[in-house]
């Protein structure tokens, strides 16, 4: 077996949360010792949602950075060899939205790992952007999944599992920082107990599809607390819930509460109903409700779109057999 000291560990990201694990692990004294990423045209081709160049942070770290060309990792014998010399013996795909192909993950010594958390134990919930979907669903609880990759879509053993709590209040950008913190700590005992093995999966297994930035669409036409959920799963870095206007002008919502307000209902959704002194606007939507969006994206609304309507022809995506 390996000793926890000689262990040599890679790094698979491209976004955020990788810079968040390699500070996080560094104040443990757990280092890694080299970083397969992709670089900016690449991330912005495949539309990588919360991407960061990891080149600042491998350069101040010491770190062998390896900048792949395409996101699935499909290089060339040259970028292939750079990979394998440098004898890895644990690999963390973080946030890798892309499958891990054979050739690495043969690559290292003990193997592939990576995060997975959809709000029970898989294999429920494989698939696409288990965080994003546990949201919108308006799940109480997410189960974060360390895993060791194989070939299969999130099929692999489970090495450790934690339950976390989603608050009201919780975004994807906050449910991705606590998933961060528990493959930290899952990482570190693995470590240094010198174990990564796990257990097969379970169960009867259910899958998220993929999700793409046109699936954001609003539907005025759902209640206020769904569109809330909505808002919230795809809220930054991720591109955002969003709405045009009669007019067609974007709107691109952020932020955005259910709201309880002494108004009378009028039925008619998608209606601006107010305006407020620190550009936050009152919209009717489903169900006799309200939604008080807070922040958004696009041009500047003013007292005079009071009366104005978001269209509602436009319907967003059905989704059929979620797993539920």
């Amino acid at each position: 077996m390996i000793s926890c000291r000689d262990i040599k560990i890679g790094l698979i990201g491209c976004r955020t949360s990788s810079i968040d694990l390699i500070n996080i692990l560094e104040d443990r004294n757990i280092n890694f010792s080299c970083i397969v990423t992709i670089d900016p045209g690449t991330a912005q081709i495949n539309k990588v949602a919360g991407y960061r160049n990891l080149e600042d942070i491998a350069n101040e770290k010491g770190i062998t950075l390896i900048s792949v060309p395409n996101y699935n990792l499909d290089v060339g014998e040259e970028i292939r060899n750079r990979i394998l010399e440098e004898e890895i013996d644990v690999f963390i795909a973080l946030d890798w939205q892309r499958l891990i192909p054979t050739w690495l993950l043969e690559a290292p010594s003990v193997g592939v790992f990576g995060a997975h958390s959809p709000s029970k134990l898989l294999p429920y919930g494989r698939g696409r952007s288990p965080i994003n979907w546990s949201l919108l669903q308006n799940k109480q609880q997410i189960v974060v999944h360390l895993i060791k990759y194989d070939s299969g879509v999130d099929d692999g053993k489970i090495v450790a599992v934690d339950t976390v709590k989603v608050s009201p209040l919780d975004t994807c950008h906050t449910l991705y920082l606590k998933q961060t913190l528990c493959i930290a700590n899952m990482i570190t005992d693995c470590i240094i107990h010198n174990d990564f093995s796990g257990s097969k999966q379970c169960g009867v297994s259910s899958y998220y599809p993929k999700r793409t930035e046109t699936d954001g669409k609003i539907d005025w036409y759902d209640t206020s607390e769904d569109i809330y959920n909505h808002v919230r799963s795809v809220t930054k870095p991720f591109p955002g819930a969003f709405s045009y206007l009669k007019s067609g002008q974007k709107i691109t919502i952020w932020e955005a509460i259910p709201f309880s307000v002494p108004i009378t209902p009028t039925g008619i959704v998608g209606r601006i109903v107010e305006m407020f002194h620190d550009g936050s606007f009152l919209v009717s939507s489903g169900g006799y409700s309200h939604l008080l969006v807070k922040e958004y994206e696009g041009e500047e609304l003013t007292r005079k779109d009071i009366g104005s309507y978001f269209n509602c022809d436009i319907k967003r995506k059905v989704w059929e057999n979620l797993p539920i």
